[in-house]
């Protein structure tokens, strides 16, 4: 690929009647500007300073050898032409906009993109919101209405009630949960204050009771023994909704007739699932103008998992979005609002995919012309580019911008098929996944314009150069928080409800790392084993002082050390690789030539055979004649 480049624009410049395109210097513009000289990771480069001329060898070459501090009277075109387009390769997108005078189409298309994308997002976190908060809402009511006893918190407190879960202890709790739960569901139209109406349930019911049952449990206290038979069995039985009934109907009683007993010491789980469906009604909106439908499928769980005579008791819900139509007084359609979210999705899209386009083809470019000098290096100095003079010619800027692009595209995609009713709407985590991922990365973007200004710059060419060591030094800390982690878990899991699981464990330890929460983590210890009690204390002191005053600290020294080096560097210059020290070197350049020329192989093909000819390209000696400002269009 890249001989067959190089050999197609050879081609062309041999065959068009024009010069080849080709940027000159002048004492006053910007490319001779030792000060604002930056690469496009915005590192002051010079391209003009150190001698470094190729030359065909036979035997490797050092390239601080006295053969490249020499000029060369043979340079081939070749070479002159690679040097001319590295060093145009190598100027920042401003450089090359004021040089070129080219419209900026990567930086605008960004611009528009940022644009479009966020009023996107707020749009769909708006609508997302909308049924988020009403279905969270929703359930809130819900376990009001079918939870007995029930107290907002009960389901995901922050810290462990002292009281316990919410469970039953005895066959009359059993009980009254149960009618409580049932008799609520009958009368549910009549006494509720919401708009909600009984469904049948995905068994084709009104309620459906569901009872699981070790098969064998038994146990002789006196005689010590026990049989027991793991296997469960589970039964269920439908429950008629029946409204007159409301008031007085007995679960027990029901279940007796039945054959159905609750036992305590073979119960498993039980639960009683029906469905209601909502519909959601509000004023008239710019955008969510219409009511909006739902449908709930609850199931009250009784739950003895563990076997601790502790019957938990939860209401666990699934809400469904769906699909309702109806006549709004006064008149009021969506129609606009839903045009006004196709439109926006549409540009979203189209922005998308030709930014996309743009970073893709500006990647191909740089790997192709990675190609002809890795090839150029290897004939005339028998070597290959290095790792790092390989890496930069990825920029991993127009790396997240391709990632951003594709996520957005295909979240836009998704969103505009749950708007037209087209898939499933269980795609909606998803599509925020998407979206807000995507939307994420195109603001980390607007980093790479900001490091063309030095006082920005210094903060991403420092994280970029601290990157290695960072990661070096996170891998040494994950081992020795990983020990501290499943220790913690298993020594003090049966005590301290924030090491009950590996996750909360983890999660303790990174909040104790920031300073939060100390005195909780030190007084929710149970002091019921002195033993433990005290090793808590050497645990929690040892971890703290270790990652807090060390860790930490060589953490925030690492980084610095790091700063300072960026500093000195832009006060003595930046070191300069291979690939530097030989676009430096201008020994190969006469009066009459160019130093800049830009990587144009496939444009210059096609402008070929569609018969253009770029006549704003100008030579030195046009330019020299015509006493102009040396431009590149």
């Amino acid at each position: 690929m890249p001989q067959f480049c190089l050999h197609m624009a050879t081609l062309v410049a041999s065959t068009s009647v024009t010069a080849s395109p080709v940027l000159k210097p002048d004492d006053n513009d910007i490319f001779n500007d030792s000060d604002s000289s930056k690469n496009e990771d915005g590192i002051p480069v010079d391209v003009h300073g150190a001698d470094f001329t190729a030359t065909v060898t036979d035997s490797p070459t050092a390239m601080d050898s006295p053969t490249f501090a020499k000029q060369n009277l043979n340079c081939t075109n070749v070479e002159e032409k690679l040097k001319r387009r590295l060093r145009f390769f190598f100027l920042n997108p401003v450089q090359k906009w004021v040089a070129t005078k080219r419209f900026p189409f990567k930086l605008f298309t960004q611009i528009i993109k940022i644009i479009f994308v966020t009023v996107q997002l707020c749009l769909f976190a708006s609508f997302r919101d909308s049924h988020v908060f009403y279905a969270r809402n929703t359930e809130v009511a819900f376990s009001h209405m079918f939870l007995k006893d029930w107290v907002l918190g009960d389901n995901d407190p922050p810290y462990p009630r002292a009281a316990g879960p919410l469970s039953v202890y005895n066959r009359q709790q059993y009980y009254e949960f149960l009618d409580f739960a049932i008799q609520n569901y009958i009368s549910l139209k009549t006494d509720a204050m919401g708009a909600y109406f009984h469904y049948q349930n995905p068994t084709g019911n009104f309620m459906t009771y569901c009872q699981t049952d070790y098969t064998d449990s038994q146990f002789d206290p006196l005689e010590n023994q026990f049989q027991f038979n793991s296997l469960p069995i589970t039964m269920c039985v439908e429950i008629p909704k029946q409204e007159q009934e409301a008031g007085s109907f007995s679960s027990e009683e029901f279940l007796q007739r039945h054959n159905m007993t609750v036992n305590g010491i073979s119960l498993v789980d039980a639960s009683l699932s029906f469905s209601i469906k909502a519909i959601h009604f509000r004023a008239n909106e710019l955008l969510l103008n219409m009511p909006d439908c739902y449908l709930f499928n609850l199931k009250l769980v009784f739950s003895d998992q563990e076997e601790n005579g502790q019957l938990q008791v939860m209401l666990v819900p699934d809400t469904q979005y769906i699909r309702c139509h109806g006549q709004v007084q006064p008149p009021s359609s969506d129609s606009t609002s839903k045009t006004m979210l196709s439109i926006v999705n549409y540009l979203v899209i189209f922005v998308s995919l030709f930014s996309l386009v743009l970073c893709a083809r500006a990647v191909l470019k740089a790997q192709i012309l990675k190609w002809e000098t890795n090839d150029f290096f290897k004939r005339h100095f028998n070597r290959q580019l290095s790792k790092h003079d390989r890496l930069e010619f990825l920029n991993l800027w127009y790396v997240l911008i391709i990632a951003d692009d594709t996520l957005l595209v295909i979240g836009s995609i998704i969103k505009e098929l749950m708007e037209r009713q087209h898939v499933s709407d269980s795609l909606w985590d998803i599509c925020s996944v998407l979206l807000g991922a995507g939307n994420l990365f195109v603001w980390f973007g607007v980093l790479r314009y900001l490091g063309f200004f030095r006082t920005y710059n210094m903060l991403i060419v420092t994280l970029k150069k601290a990157f290695p060591s960072v990661l070096r030094f996170l891998l040494c800390a994950l081992l020795i928080y990983a020990g501290f982690t499943f220790c913690g878990w298993l020594i003090f899991g049966p005590y301290h409800f924030k090491f009950q699981t590996i996750s909360s464990t983890s999660e303790c330890l990174f909040s104790l790392v920031n300073g939060d929460d100390m005195f909780a983590t030190f007084a929710g210890m149970s002091e019921r084993s002195l033993l433990i009690w005290w090793v808590s204390r050497i645990y929690l002191y040892t971890f703290i002082s270790l990652f807090i005053y060390v860790v930490l600290s060589l953490f925030i020294a690492l980084i610095m050390d790091t700063y300072e080096t960026i500093k000195m560097y832009y006060t003595e210059g930046f070191p300069k690789s291979d690939l530097r020290q030989f676009i430096a070197n201008d020994d190969c350049l006469s009066d009459n030539q160019p130093i800049y020329e830009p990587q144009d192989c496939f444009p210059q093909i096609w402008l070929r055979l569609l018969g253009r000819n770029r006549q704003e390209y100008q030579t030195i000696e046009e330019e020299q004649q015509q006493q102009q400002q040396p431009i590149l269009a």
